[in-house]
């Protein structure tokens, strides 16, 4: 048994129209308890005064309380929005889950639902509301990255059983560490704002993973021992920053002991090297343009966060025992 989504695109004469969407139910084209969600458009102007959504949110409520018990219907999302200028026509789309026999032979759609806290109307449209949503996102955001380093660390250990090279094995190893401490990280008592800033992070952290193996060279085996060496120091700088671990600028604590002992951003370091190490072993233009752009991201990225940290007088005194950035008594 497989789970697959279905979507269903229904129209209506008004907004307490449901005829169409009782007769799907009853018909079993629609199974009441797989429905997850059910978005609309009415006929309202979309503004303050407009009862058109809440009258069809009450109307499609009293539809599935007459299939599912309460609290399995009040559990369901519904989202009506006003507005059916030029060409669009009021419906709803009623978003169901349901097991059926095999797998589905091309991709498919995934459902999934998050519901904020009830709000007392004062607080609608207000930092109140902005906060419990900023939570749901970051808890998607978070969801999203695990998966991904997490693909990402089954894919290095393919690598490895297929190769048995030992720089899978330590790339298995440093992804596996980065999942675990992603998950166990410490909520920031500050986060940047700047979309700038993400952009320069993401793209820093991802930029490795563009690189292109080229034929064996001679300059294979150098390259290798330098990735080797990266990746033990990437390794060291994860295990010394434990649960200040993060991708965009924020204040998780400041950690001045092992590899921060050294430098400020022994991580940032550690990942230059290990690419370094790549385009030794697998020279071609692409791989050495690339470590030459992750040089200035990583360096830009340094510099932000340290801009961001600033306010912090801890960090101020850390700046000035531990002089350089990236390499001891050069940068």
């Amino acid at each position: 048994m497989t789970r697959q989504a279905f979507v269903h695109r229904i129209a209506t004469r008004g907004p307490d129209d449901t005829s169409a969407l009782e007769a799907m139910i009853q018909a079993g084209e629609i199974k009441a308890p797989g429905v997850v969600a059910i978005l609309g458009k009415t006929e309202g102007n979309g503004c303050v005064n407009d009862f058109t959504r809440g009258f069809a949110s009450r109307a499609l409520k009293d539809v599935l309380k007459r299939h599912l018990p309460a609290a399995k219907a009040e559990a369901v999302c519904i989202v009506m929005s006003g507005g059916t200028e030029g060409a669009l026509s009021p419906h709803i789309v009623v978003f169901e889950q349901r097991d059926v026999e095999g797998r589905p032979e091309q991709g498919a759609l995934a459902l999934g639902r998050a519901r904020t806290a009830d709000l007392s109307f004062e607080h609608l449209g207000r930092l109140q509301q902005v906060d419990l949503v900023a939570s749901a996102v970051k808890i998607i955001a978070n969801v999203v990255v695990v998966v991904a380093l997490g693909l990402l660390a089954f894919a290095c250990y393919r690598k490895y059983h297929d190769t048995g090279s030992i720089n899978w094995l330590g790339l298995l190893i440093v992804n596996t560490v980065s999942v675990a401490m992603y998950i166990a990280k410490r909520d920031a008592a500050a986060i940047s704002k700047s979309p700038a800033l993400w952009l320069l992070a993401f793209a820093g952290t991802c930029l490795p993973l563009i690189l292109r193996p080229t034929a064996p060279t001679a300059t294979a085996f150098v390259g290798n021992v330098v990735q080797l060496v990266g990746l033990c120091a990437v390794l060291g700088s994860l295990l010394s920053l434990q649960r200040s671990y993060g991708i965009v600028p924020a204040h998780r604590g400041i950690r001045t002991q092992g590899l921060y002992h050294l430098v400020r951003h022994p991580l940032y370091a550690s990942e230059l090297f290990w690419m370094l190490g790549f385009a030794i072993a697998n020279p071609s233009l692409w791989n050495i343009g690339l470590w030459l752009l992750d040089c200035v991201l990583q360096f830009t990225r340094a510099c932000a966060e340290e801009r961001f940290l600033s306010v912090d007088p801890i960090y101020t005194n850390y700046r000035t025992r531990v002089r350089y950035r990236l390499i001891p008594r050069l940068i």
